[in-house]
């Protein structure tokens, strides 16, 4: 993947883009090789939006690689004279959004002599996120710095209208760099070294295909009592699209227009079938005592955020997922 990753890092260091990545394909690999490029004292970078386990990782990899500034991570134990001092040294600086944004408006952030600003997942970045905030003050202060997007998160793109275009937008770039698995690069690298994959399934007992059924019948309950509303497209409530994880959206999407004015039984029951999906995931996932604690928890909880209770507790498929978890 050498010559994958460098082929992404040059178009990164040409231009200044969005980078929409498949899933495993290195997004790690590829932000620390393009920051590394950068991390030396003469060179001021700011890495944005990346979570403290990817800081701590650049770190510990430009440390070892002997680089001159490695990545330095700023949060909310620097005072502001730590936080300046730490900006004068150069190199790639990985900081929160909400501090950024201030050091930026009280000018401990020498936005001219930044070199670029590194947008990590991309994908969450909004017209109304601190990220848009930051990148509109720093494009205002300095015409010359460079603005990269990243993003491993192709999915993160399909929600809402146009999500690609806003996002760039928000990024001032102009250039779009997609690398899917099924890039004609990719494949050829993939053929070089391929992997022999063997896939071992194992069979649900009884007791736990008859919870599945349960479960799946109380998601059936609560896709009735939703298709009793006008504000929905029925044709679009399945047990199959319950089952993926884009139901939500999709259902939230239809939703949107009108959510002041649907009731808290509707509300809850889109709740409950993220609820009851998750239970599918959990049902393989925990063992019998986990899952018993948790499902006697569910059954607890009859306040909730919509003001109703949880419909399907309530339901006979309900009442038989109670049992069999038992």
């Amino acid at each position: 993947m050498q010559e994958i990753w460098n082929a992404i890092v040059q178009e990164l260091i040409e231009n200044d883009a969005l980078v929409i990545l498949g899933k495993g394909l290195g997004v790690f690999e590829v932000a620390a090789k393009f920051l590394e490029i950068h991390s030396y004292s003469s060179s001021f970078v700011i890495l944005v939006n990346a979570p403290r386990t990817v800081q701590a990782q650049l770190e510990l990899l430009h440390h070892a690689r002997g680089c001159d500034r490695p990545t330095t991570s700023i949060n909310n134990e620097y005072t502001g004279e730590e936080r300046e001092a730490i900006y004068a040294g150069g190199g790639v600086v990985a900081v929160t959004s909400r501090i950024l944004a201030v050091d930026l408006l009280t000018g401990r952030v020498p936005a001219e002599k930044l070199r670029g600003l590194f947008v990590w997942d991309a994908h969450k970045v909004s017209e109304t996120s601190s990220e848009a905030f930051i990148l509109r003050l720093y494009r205002q202060r300095n015409k010359e710095g460079f603005i990269k997007g990243l993003s491993d998160c192709p999915e993160g793109f399909g929600h809402g209208f146009f999500k690609v275009e806003k996002v760039m937008k928000v990024l001032f770039v102009k250039k779009l760099f997609l690398w899917p698995r099924f890039h004609v690069k990719i494949n050829q690298c993939f053929a070089k070294d391929e992997v022999d994959l063997v896939e071992l399934k194992q069979e649900m007992n009884a007791g736990m295909a008859e919870l599945q059924g349960a479960i799946i019948d109380a998601m059936d309950s609560c896709l009735v009592e939703m298709k009793k509303t006008n504000k929905i497209d029925v044709s679009e409530l399945s047990i199959e699209s319950a089952l993926q994880l884009s139901f939500d959206v999709t259902i939230r999407r239809q939703l949107n227009p009108s959510w002041h004015k649907v009731g808290p039984k509707i509300r809850q029951i889109v709740e409950d079938l993220k609820t009851l999906r998750r239970l599918l995931g959990f049902l393989q996932e925990y063992d019998c005592v986990s899952f018993l604690d948790l499902v006697d928890n569910l059954r607890g909880s009859i306040h909730t955020d919509t003001g109703h209770p949880p419909f399907w507790i309530y339901t006979p498929a309900g009442q038989r997922v109670f049992d069999a978890a038992k």
